[in-house]
């Protein structure tokens, strides 16, 4: 999803991308975390997140159970938030 040019020139960020959270699990990793809908993945331990790829890939097993933060922009603030990434458990 492209980043809103206002959010990009107000925090000079230098991407034009990031991930949008559709929505979360509850009791999920993301949800436990704060994510909400809405919310825009700009970076994952310091590096940015493009599209759902990068965050696919940067969500790699050795991650697993390993906090990481989150840079998050929700509505005209940016986040920091630590979420601690498991394994996705079987829907019943």
């Amino acid at each position: 999803m492209r980043v809103p040019k206002k959010l990009r020139e107000r925090f000079e960020l230098g991407q034009d991308s990031a991930v949008l959270v559709v929505q979360t699990e509850p009791e999920s990793p993301a949800d436990k975390a704060g994510l909400r809908q809405g919310d825009l993945l700009l970076s994952i331990a310091g590096a940015p997140l493009a599209s759902i790829d990068d965050l696919h890939k940067a969500l790699s097993h050795d991650r697993l159970g390993v906090p990481s933060q989150f840079g998050v922009a929700r509505g005209d603030e940016l986040l920091l938030l630590t979420v601690k990434p498991s394994e996705a458990k079987p829907r019943s």
